[in-house]
């Protein structure tokens, strides 16, 4: 879990901002989506093995030190959040 979330954050931080709070949202979401799709398809066996555990998302991802990073369902939960706030998204999904 943490190459994958290792892997959202590095794609999040090149993408540039936009003018618009909403292009910019829409912009971090493809990707968290790119680097997603980029581990299963790299990374197979270490995908399968992942997403097989129960419970997944709740496990914090060491980031070296004692504080745990952020997991990759926090991430995209992150950019979901970040597009209701930009007004692309509806409240109520």
């Amino acid at each position: 879990m943490h190459e994958l979330a290792r892997r959202m954050q590095a794609r999040v931080k090149a993408t540039p901002r936009r003018r618009k709070a909403a292009d910019t949202a829409i912009a971090k979401l493809n990707a968290i989506g790119s680097a997603y799709l980029e581990f299963a398809m790299q990374e197979t066996g270490l995908f399968n093995t992942a997403f097989a555990l129960p419970g997944h998302i709740d496990y914090p991802v060491s980031v070296g030190g004692d504080e745990p990073g952020p997991t990759p369902f926090r991430l995209l939960s992150g950019a979901l959040d970040e597009l209701v706030t930009a007004g692309v998204l509806p409240e109520v999904q």
